[in-house]
């Protein structure tokens, strides 16, 4: 999966892991080459992607010999497959994919680290390790996140702290997750005030006091009054 936080993202990564697929997911901001390597280690056969992101697909998938025909995007292209049209042909459907062969031990989920010390390794998580985080994380007093709450997905899902908190624990809990494609603070502030949004799961850092003033006031000032915590650097 290679694109930023959007509603699509949950209904895509529970659909090809409840079938037994596997699920790498890519930091959007990756160039093509960087998106090609990810594709060829893991041995990615198809890429979800938006129109934004669709040429650094198709420059990755031609480098990890990937089909265009393999590329869906999520939204509207032309000339390419859409995430809309593959759902129409029912091509996911429960009659297509038997389920018999997933177990609790099958690879569900394939995130990579950063990269920072060396070049960035997969990770294997089964699905017995996705649950179990969140059996975990679910204790009483660790995350305030129940039925009513209202989390903002502002934290890059293509993380894995984000997918296991951010998405499968609130919806486990029957929570609502607003998605946020953009960490650009005032997209952020207006989501939190339109979308009444209670829990934040992720750190603002505040580069001046005019960032920390910002954030403040506005916080101040919705009516939802979400729980944040302010750092400066």
């Amino acid at each position: 999966m290679y694109c930023p936080n959007v509603p699509e993202y949950p209904i895509i990564f529970f659909a090809v892991t409840s079938f037994g697929g596997i699920v790498t997911t890519v930091n959007p901001l990756y160039t093509a080459d960087e998106l090609a390597m990810q594709l060829v280690d893991s041995g990615c056969k198809g890429v979800f992607t938006v129109p934004e992101l669709l040429l650094k697909s198709r420059k990755a998938c031609a480098k990890a010999r990937i089909a265009s025909s393999k590329i869906f995007v999520i939204g509207e292209s032309k000339g390419c497959e859409t995430l809309s049209k593959l759902l129409d042909e029912k091509i996911l459907s429960n009659d297509s994919i038997s389920k018999d062969d997933v177990t609790s031990s099958n690879v569900a989920f394939l995130p990579y680290s950063s990269g920072i010390i060396d070049l960035p390794k997969g990770v294997l998580l089964s699905h017995r390790n996705l649950v179990a985080g969140c059996s975990i994380a679910s204790v009483e007093g660790m995350f305030n996140i129940e039925k009513s709450s209202i989390v903002l997905g502002s934290l890059p899902f293509f993380h894995s702290y984000s997918v296991m908190i951010a998405l499968s624990l609130t919806l486990y809990l029957g929570g609502k997750v607003v998605c946020a494609p953009s960490l650009e603070s005032e997209a952020i502030l207006k989501m939190i005030q339109q979308h009444k949004v209670k829990e934040n799961l992720m750190i603002f850092v505040c580069c001046n006091d005019s960032d920390t003033q910002y954030l403040i006031i506005a916080t101040k000032m919705s009516t939802s009054k979400p729980n944040l915590r302010v750092y400066n650097r």
